[in-house]
């Protein structure tokens, strides 16, 4: 059966997006499976998709089915200059079949969202759905669960009145996303693992499973140019989660995190909250 990754990178990236390529390759041939195969019968990338907010704008690039490695992750994940994006990546053999709406991710307006082996079936999906506000349940798109645990999150968003704000709190969001995972348990029996980001934060619920966190090595510039009168400290972060055990080698600057309901703000991507 293919695999799922979830992957998030926040930072304070300048407007060319490709300073930390060096950086994310290694973590992606350590950690990514099927990024490098080494044989023919190894697993493989089969698909991914990446979403990131500029603005009041989601952005989504989706490749849910590779005919060939023509294609690399990382152009996808950094071509946007957004201070947060997420993604998801399927892996597995040639003859594993994946649904294209497995390798999806989710948005509405200004958030998006990935999920990882959630298993809801349709009467639990409907419970999600049936007491949502109007203007979330008119959302004809919601139909796979990551669609509609982003629209569950945000009807608690609403809740607490955080939903119309430009910037919601990151405590609001934490709160949120634990009111979701309160929900989600107990429908299904599988581990429960979410990525979402409004551009500025990154929130996840991490219920099973390896969730790493990565540090760029001290020796990249820490300083780019905003104008010619100032300079800005440029920090970065980079999340992965993957089903099973840690690895037993991990790339330079990874930090195993302990499950639970986080949150990370772009202006400190290497500081993960949690209530």
């Amino acid at each position: 059966m293919p695999s799922l990754t979830l992957a998030a990178l926040v930072d304070s990236r300048p407007s060319s997006p490709f300073w930390g390529r060096s950086w994310l390759t290694n973590i992606f041939e350590r950690h990514l499976c099927g990024y490098k195969p080494n044989r023919p019968d190894d697993p493989r990338l089969l698909g991914w998709s990446v979403g990131a907010v500029m603005g009041l704008e989601s952005l989504v690039q989706s490749r849910p089915i590779l005919r060939g490695r023509d294609v690399e992750p990382l152009d996808d994940l950094l071509r946007t200059p957004s201070s947060c994006s997420v993604a998801i990546f399927s892996s597995g053999l040639e003859s594993d079949a994946i649904p294209r709406d497995v390798v999806r991710t989710a948005r509405f307006r200004r958030w998006v969202a990935v999920e990882a082996e959630t298993g809801l079936d349709e009467h639990q999906r409907n419970a999600l759905r049936s007491d949502l506000p109007d203007f979330l349940a008119r959302d004809p798109s919601a139909r796979t669960d990551g669609e509609i645990l982003l629209l569950r999150f945000l009807a608690g968003l609403h809740r607490r009145g955080a939903f119309g704000k430009a910037l919601p709190d990151p405590s609001d969001i934490r709160s949120s996303l634990r009111e979701l995972r309160d929900e989600v348990v107990g429908r299904t029996e599988r581990p429960f693992n979410f990525f979402i980001s409004d551009g500025r934060t990154l929130g996840i619920v991490h219920e099973g499973g390896t969730l790493m966190a990565f540090e760029p090595p001290p020796d990249r510039p820490t300083e780019f140019r905003v104008d010619p009168m100032r300079t800005r400290a440029a920090r970065s972060g980079f999340y992965l989660w993957q089903s099973g055990p840690p690895p037993e080698v991990p790339a330079a600057g990874a930090e195993r995190i302990a499950p639970g309901v986080l949150s990370v703000s772009a202006g400190t991507p290497t500081q993960l909250l949690r209530d």
